[in-house]
């Protein structure tokens, strides 16, 4: 499997655009925390992957719609520049 779109001339190209699946996540879901779908083939040369977590505007979106990921990025961030100084 590749990640982008054939060229004519054969070269890829990269494609940014991915998927994330949110199942229904309740007190015992056990799909909350489920494996990544196959990828979604747009065509036999283009698919769109799918994703556990992604950053979009500053914030970590996980598939679980928890925001601890986040959280602890920013916190490890924020340590990172107090031990810069």
């Amino acid at each position: 499997m590749h990640a982008g779109t054939t060229n004519a001339d054969g070269s890829l190209t990269k494609s940014k655009t991915e998927a994330m699946f949110c199942p229904h996540a309740g007190p015992t879901s056990e799909l909350a925390h489920a494996d990544v779908p196959e990828p979604f083939y747009i065509s036999p040369t283009h698919h769109i992957p799918f994703t556990n977590e992604f950053c979009y505007l500053g914030s970590i979106l996980t598939t679980d719609l928890s925001d601890d990921r986040d959280i602890t990025v920013r916190i490890r961030k924020g340590m990172q520049q107090v031990g810069a100084l």
